[in-house]
């Protein structure tokens, strides 16, 4: 036993070092820990490791995310401090108001998961910083790294490097270890650990790949395992060259200056053309995320930053690419998506927030009876039942598709408006999708402005009806469950 726990402390150790740690001086350590096999392995050795290093400090953090029954939640961060209290290593612990995380997963338009790391990492970096910590470490081993780069493969991702052992001030020292070596360990130190319940769940793409791909490759591919993370080393390599020469052309090329409501990135249309097209996609990207930055309403609660897509930004390289070649026009031109606005004026290349057009002045008319209704360029009829029909455009050079028909039936009141920020509609599987995206991903450009949106006005959600997007020559996007219309 002694042997096996000494190999795995050493391991940690080594991964300590790599990740830039130098036990030697005077160093602050803290642990991240959720109660699972894999952090209370992590701690249980990082307090044997720092018994040899007298000025070096152990802390622990633990977050209760209340979004699993209280039993569970709670339960796995009372176990963390009660163990902290077994090693003699500070806990703090913190925890995240019931219906937080669901309500930022349901305004971000993201799901649970995604908006619980958001939480968890924000309220990390506030530990961090509140008690000093030089380095947090997070329990991430080498099956983890397995599961990231299998999954970033079947979601297209260009970045298979995967977890990285180190940013920030956040390292991941057992990033080489197994997980059989993890539960050896616990099993050989006599430790327990909880276990979450939501592993099991196959509604998460991880926990797919983790119960059900991963097996299978172990058995049809042996060594697989080491191949990925073979590739993962490799693919880590390039991705820090492309993001140093990405750095360089941005610092070279790019300027930034003051715009309304906003920033403006931008470079010459000249400069642009010449750079390899790995690079424009990325530096489009980075631009974006710096108009995001920049917006008034930035978010400030931990919730994940609206990003543009690989598809827009690969669209606008391609676009440029045919402008500047001679093979296209190259009269000015613009792409939007979300509130990123891409414009080609004939020389520069910019990216800002999207301007108000003439179509964002909105339309809003609230439908409490039946009648005929005009909002805006939009007049319909309305039957005493709800059902909306005769839907015609009444102004301007645009020429939408006319709708005769009966389009929905609604319950009284409702509002027959133009898009808002925020607006967030369910879909077939009961998720609640960002309806910009979805206008965005229908190519709809300054149009989303004009496609209507019905919204309920009773029931506590006020939920959105239908996005009426066929009247603007696209689709209709019609909520059919009862109880939302």
């Amino acid at each position: 036993m002694e042997n096996f726990c000494a190999e795995f402390e050493g391991a940690v150790l080594r991964g300590l070092r790599d990740c830039g740690v130098d036990l030697g001086g005077s160093v602050s350590l803290g642990a991240a820990v959720s109660g699972g096999a894999d952090s209370v392995a992590l701690l249980v050795a990082l307090s044997e490791i720092l018994k040899c290093f007298p000025n070096a400090a152990l802390s622990a953090v633990t977050v209760d995310h209340a979004i699993r029954p209280r039993e569970e939640s709670a339960g796995d961060a009372d176990f963390v401090e009660s163990l902290c209290k077994d090693l003699g290593v500070p806990c703090v612990r913190m925890n995240v108001p019931e219906g937080h995380i669901k309500r930022l997963s349901r305004e971000c338009g993201t799901g649970v998961e995604e908006a619980a790391r958001a939480v968890r990492y924000e309220r990390f970096e506030s530990f961090v910083r509140e008690k000093g910590v030089d380095f947090l470490c997070l329990a991430h081993h080498a099956d983890d790294q397995c599961e990231t780069v299998l999954m970033r493969f079947l979601q297209g991702s260009a970045d298979l490097s995967g977890i990285p052992r180190a940013r920030s001030c956040f390292i991941r020292p057992m990033l080489g270890i197994k997980r059989s070596s993890v539960e050896r360990y616990l099993e050989e130190r006599k430790i327990t650990y909880r276990t979450d319940s939501t592993n099991r769940s196959l509604s998460m793409l991880r926990n797919r790949i983790r119960n059900c791909v991963m097996p299978v490759l172990d058995e049809a591919v042996p060594g697989w395992r080491k191949s990925v993370l073979s590739l993962s080393v490799k693919a880590g390599e390039d991705s820090l060259f492309i993001r140093q020469a990405a750095d360089s052309a941005w610092k070279s090329f790019f300027k930034e200056e003051a715009s309304d409501g906003g920033v403006t990135f931008w470079i010459e249309a000249a400069d642009f053309i010449m750079l390899p097209a790995a690079l424009r996609w990325r530096l489009i990207m980075r631009a974006a995320d710096g108009v995001h930055a920049h917006e008034e309403n930035d978010r400030s609660d931990g919730g994940p930053r609206e990003r543009v897509p690989w598809s827009f930004c690969s669209s606008v390289s391609e676009k440029a690419d045919v402008s500047l070649s001679g093979a296209g026009n190259a009269g000015p031109w613009s792409e939007t998506c979300g509130m990123v606005c891409v414009r080609f004026d004939g020389k520069r290349i910019s990216v800002q927030r999207k301007a108000p057009v003439a179509t964002e002045s909105g339309f809003f008319v609230i439908v409490e009876r039946g009648g005929v209704y005009v909002a805006g360029p939009w007049s319909f009829s309305v039957s005493d039942g709800g059902t909306v029909s005769g839907l015609s455009f009444e102004g301007g050079d645009f020429a939408p598709c006319a709708r005769e028909g009966d389009l929905l039936t609604v319950r009284f009141p409702f509002v027959f408006r133009s898009l808002m920020p925020g607006d967030r509609v369910r879909d077939s599987g009961g998720r609640m999708r960002g309806v910009s995206g979805i206008l965005d991903g229908w190519k709809c450009g300054d149009l989303k402005f004009l496609v209507p949106v019905v919204q309920n006005l009773s029931g506590q959600e006020k939920s959105i009806a239908a996005v009426l997007g066929a009247a603007c020559g696209f689709k209709d996007w019609i909520v059919r469950n009862e109880d939302l219309v």
